[in-house]
């Protein structure tokens, strides 16, 4: 689980970082649709994605995403 959280969230810092005028829309989208979808991980789904986004030093990554 750890790793699929890392991959994930390292996926949404890119795409929250892109500057690319043109895919700003989808961007925005395609992050909105994954917050949605990780609202209704499991308390302990959410608790290892809390953990990993402070192993990576993304400390406000859960309250960006919706998930605490």
């Amino acid at each position: 689980m750890k790793t699929l959280a890392r991959a994930l969230i390292l996926a949404t810092k890119y795409v929250d970082s892109r500057v690319c005028e043109d895919a700003l829309d989808d961007d925005v989208a395609v992050l909105e649709s994954i917050s949605v979808e990780l609202r209704k991980c499991s308390v302990d789904e959410k608790r290892c994605l809390i953990q990993v986004a402070q192993e990576l030093g993304f400390e406000s990554w859960p309250d960006e995403m919706g998930i605490v």
